[in-house]
């Protein structure tokens, strides 16, 4: 079991009562990497280290100040019955596009749009179901076991592939990127491959 627990290195971690690996998203990497885009990545940049050098049974992302309320046992049980485990928001009186346009990401939901339109015909409608939902399970919040994990970020990272050749990065707001993909990028391919999730309590600690 490989999950990493993505944060700044200044952070107080969460404990958990799971096994995890620190993953510090503002300090340098050795191997293939991704850390000059993590200011529009954020914890991205920690998803593409693990999908390029683990290769766990089980394998997984949370957030420094997030954690599930499991355990290792929890876990290796729940996949058993579950394609993977997420965390997902309460319903909320307004869509995940509302807070993206206050957040003034619209932009950005529409090139992700354009992007997953012509890699993804089929997926397209997924997209559009979570920018409209009231409620999402938030991508660095996950855990699953090898196969769907790979299988994530193959196509995750053909999209954000794709993005980058089109768009200039550098030309957008910081965390926008991030955020947008945050509400919509996982509740969009557990649709698209319709996978079965298992919605799991977690504990928040402070910022």
């Amino acid at each position: 079991m490989k999950i990493y627990t993505a944060g700044p290195s200044d952070k107080i971690f969460l404990e958990r009562n799971y096994t995890t690996e620190q993953f510090f998203v503002n300090e340098k990497h050795e191997k293939e990497n991704l850390d000059i885009l993590n200011p529009w990545y954020c914890e991205i940049t920690a998803l593409f280290y693990l999908w390029q050098h683990c290769d766990d049974d089980i394998m997984g992302l949370d957030q420094y100040r997030k954690a599930f309320i499991l355990n290792d046992n929890q876990i290796v049980e729940l996949l058993k019955d579950n394609d993977i485990i997420i965390h997902s928001t309460n319903v909320e009186p307004k869509t995940r596009l509302w807070w993206l346009e206050q957040w003034g990401f619209t932009s950005c939901c529409k090139k992700i749009y354009a992007v997953t339109r012509y890699l993804y015909p089929d997926c397209a409608e997924h997209y559009m179901n979570a920018l409209y939902a009231h409620k999402s399970c938030q991508h660095n919040m996950f855990i699953c076991n090898r196969k769907i994990f790979k299988l994530y970020c193959n196509w995750l990272f053909s999209i954000l592939d794709l993005f980058n050749v089109s768009f200039d990065l550098k030309q957008m707001p910081l965390r926008s990127l991030a955020m947008v993909l945050e509400l919509t990028a996982l509740n969009t391919f557990i649709e698209y491959y319709k996978l079965k999730a298992y919605n799991a309590p977690v504990k928040i600690g402070n910022k």
